[in-house]
């Protein structure tokens, strides 16, 4: 029989024969060979974005693949309406707690704009799912995978590439019959996941209801802020937009983000918001911050409209962000001993705080978590260790709680704990591994504080997990950068390169790039011996305000001989507003805010300890000669008389 002979048999029957038809499979699968255009041809793979961030029903924000130790994501498109979907439930409850054993995070994804948040969360209730639902209200997951029927399962690895799409197993491959399943397609999918094994069959052809595209005009084709914006703010914008925190206004409800739909449209076109530098797909991260191209379109055709409220039943509870440690209790607090006083208005402060640790013996940590005493004033924070006592003088030689400093910490040798800045969410290192903390040392806040308008202020502090005693396998930071640095006034485009080959094997954990004002771009690459080129990080549009610390995910290897490259530019002109001289200067390194820096620390481990202290003592001994040429040059502020400031005065 024919399309065309099925038609007219659909006409003749009736629109019940007509559903029940559809919600099998005859119709999706007779007109199959007319593919949609949401339809992913079969030579595509997908790859599922980095940290790509969702809200199931129950209102809990999700980041899909960015669980510590994910080893893969399974989505399944679903419908409340589909029988084929109801039936496979039990099972799929089955699959979603083996995969949560397994490490393997398993989603339900319903994408129908004509179902209700409410409609949704009923029919979780009504057939006992156990698994996280998330409503696709805007179509991102649905274009991002091209899925065209639901029950139709995808599955992705721990790097986010697509393994295997199609059915859930063969009971239902042949149309409008139903018959015992002999073959396991998600089941063995997963199972390749876990063992580490290539799946066996990556691909079938989905059987089932036909994921209809929304009708033009009409409840499900108008864009809503109930059904299709608040997902989009709830998840990627209130962390930091929300009463308290260190954004400048609030987008928890309709009010707030109708009166600024156009600025909101505005900024995330233009990619300033939510605020990420690196640029895709050129290193991966945990934690990104990214919209998807559909989601922007769905803000800027909601502001270009009379940016309609919708139906009540589709908004999406507020995210609960969690409160306390995230990382259970710590087994050592660091406070700063009093509060900072933060003025009410005038240019950000770089400030640190030098607090002893008290440690008599060395430990081994395994994490680092920061608390703001204030979010609304504390824009980022970095946490390092100082063994050497430099930290103690400059907190003396300064009349002010702490130390002010621009560039950087001011230390010759400083170990990186760990940071913070809104959204972040504190991690273990892996297992087995630590970071060396000195008895004797010094704990050292470099926080940057933003004025939020008034006086405010701040007693940041820090929880610290120490490593268990089998943990063997220690972290370190090394740093590549380049301190013969001439930019020339005028300069718009001054251009410079550091490299450092390793000596050793490398595990990469996490990745800080840094410059100054002038800072145009910075990329990073690792050249390996066989020619190949593993891209780290790119930043195109520097910003010294939103640099940060970047933890790869997953973590990257490098071969012993690898050329770790680091090309960096700089605009010295009178375009660049950020220019601290006008007119311009010529700039050496230094880390004054008139003088620039190239330096990237990244966090790295090894798979032996000989391969540890050979790495650390080669860049040790590349960094000191970088150094040398700094002391050299003679050029830079550091070189001048500094008057004193007299001894710290007492404090309140």
């Amino acid at each position: 029989m024919n399309a065309l002979a099925v038609s007219r048999l659909l006409a003749m029957t009736g629109l019940g024969l007509c559903l029940w038809l559809a919600s099998w499979g005859y119709l999706s699968n007779l007109e199959g060979s007319d593919k949609r255009k949401s339809d992913t041809d079969s030579s595509e793979l997908v790859v599922l974005p980095q940290n790509f961030r969702a809200q199931d029903l129950e209102g809990r924000q999700h980041v899909l693949g960015g669980t510590s130790g994910c080893r893969g994501v399974v989505l399944v498109f679903l419908s409340t309406e589909c029988p084929r979907c109801n039936e496979s439930l039990p099972q799929l409850n089955k699959l979603a707690f083996t995969s949560k054993k397994q490490g393997v995070e398993f989603f339900g994804v319903i994408s129908d704009r004509s179902v209700t948040r409410l409609e949704a969360q009923e029919h979780h209730e009504k057939y006992g799912i156990k698994f996280p639902m998330i409503l696709d209200s805007g179509s991102a997951l649905r274009e991002l995978t091209g899925a065209t029927h639901t029950p139709q399962a995808f599955v992705f690895d721990q790097t986010g590439k697509e393994i295997y799409r199609g059915l859930l197993d063969d009971s239902g491959e042949r149309l409008g019959k139903k018959s015992p399943a002999k073959k396991h397609y998600l089941f063995d999918a997963l199972r390749a996941i876990t063992n580490g094994h290539r799946v066996a069959v990556s691909r079938t052809q989905a059987v089932g209801c036909l994921l209809e595209e929304p009708g033009p005009g009409g409840k499900e084709g108008a864009v809503t802020f109930n059904r299709d914006i608040a997902p989009i703010v709830f998840s990627n914008c209130v962390t930091c937009h929300r009463d308290g925190e260190v954004a400048p206004f609030a987008l928890t409800n309709y009010e707030q983000v109708s009166k600024r739909a156009k600025q909101i449209a505005e900024v995330t076109s233009a990619r300033i918001m939510p605020p990420w530098k690196p640029v895709p797909n050129y290193g991966h991260f945990s934690g990104e911050r990214r919209l998807s191209d559909s989601q922007v379109s769905l803000l800027r055709d909601w502001a270009k409209s009379d940016m309609p409220e919708g139906d009540a039943d589709d908004l999406p509870p507020l995210p609960k962000f969690p409160k306390g440690w995230q990382l259970g209790k710590p087994d050592m607090i660091v406070k700063m001993p009093r509060r900072f006083a933060l003025y009410a208005d005038g240019p950000d402060l770089y400030q640190h705080f030098v607090i002893p640790l008290g440690l008599n013996q060395d430990r081994l940590i395994k994490a680092v978590e920061v608390h703001p005493g204030n979010s609304k004033i504390v824009h980022h924070a970095h946490m390092f260790l100082d063994n050497t006592g430099q930290a103690r003088l400059l907190d003396e030689a300064d009349p002010n709680e702490g130390y002010t400093r621009f560039g950087g910490h001011g230390l010759t040798s400083a170990a990186y704990l760990g940071g913070w800045n809104p959204g972040a969410t504190p991690h273990f290192f892996p297992k087995g591994s630590g970071r060396l903390m000195p008895a004797g040392g010094d704990a050292v806040f470099q926080i940057h504080y933003h004025p939020s308008g008034k006086p405010e202020f701040d007693q940041t502090e820090i929880g610290i997990y120490f490593a268990p005693p089998d943990a063997q396998q220690l972290i370190a930071d090394l740093v590549v950068g380049n301190t013969d640095l001439i930019i020339p006034a005028g300069e718009t485009d001054a251009r410079f390169t550091a490299e450092y080959t390793t000596p050793s094997n490398l595990l990469l954990m996490e990745i800080r790039p840094h410059m100054h004002l002038l800072g145009k771009s910075y990329q990073v690459r690792g050249l390996l011996p066989s020619g190949e080129e593993v891209p780290l990080i790119k930043i195109d549009e520097w910003d010294f305000n939103w640099q940060d610390s970047y933890v790869f995910d997953p973590l990257v290897r490098l071969p012993a001989g690898t050329k770790i490259q680091i090309q960096i530019v700089y605009d010295n002109s009178s375009k660049n507003l950020a220019n601290p001289n006008s007119p311009p200067q010529t700039v050496f390194f230094g880390e004054e805010s008139t003088d620039e820096m190239s330096n990237c620390a990244i966090r790295v481990t090894t798979d032996s300890y000989s391969e540890f202290q050979q790495v650390i003592a080669d860049n040790g001994k590349y960094w000191s000669a970088q150094m040398q040429k700094y002391l050299d040059r003679n050029m830079t502020p550091d070189k001048k008389n500094r008057v004193p400031r007299g001894p710290k005065s007492a404090r309140n």
